[in-house]
């Protein structure tokens, strides 16, 4: 899907306020949340990469107020690398017919 934003997908299937966004950088894929519901998730939620969200999760992970599970589940990087190619493929075809 994709909006004024970017290109995203719902990491929260139950959850339509919750967005996460995906562009490509380079070599890197990023992400970015969106939350209808609370608008500075978006100004403090900053582009990351997978490596900086693998680091983050590790961290997450091993603090002694940890429960639950890791909020690394919300960032799908097949999901992300899909919606690329994707959006990729329909960048082309609008080049070819304006």
């Amino acid at each position: 899907m994709k909006d004024k934003r970017g290109i995203y997908y719902y990491p929260e299937l139950q959850e339509k306020n919750l967005k996460m966004y995906v562009r490509k950088n380079g070599n890197d894929i990023e992400f970015r949340m969106w939350d209808s519901k609370d608008p500075k998730v978006w100004e403090n939620h900053i582009w990351l990469d997978v490596a900086t969200l693998k680091k983050a999760a590790d961290i997450y992970s091993n603090h002694p107020n940890y429960k639950g599970r890791s909020p690394l589940h919300l960032y799908d990087l097949q999901i992300a690398q899909q919606l690329i190619i994707e959006e990729e493929a329909m960048e082309a075809v609008r080049e070819l017919c304006p």
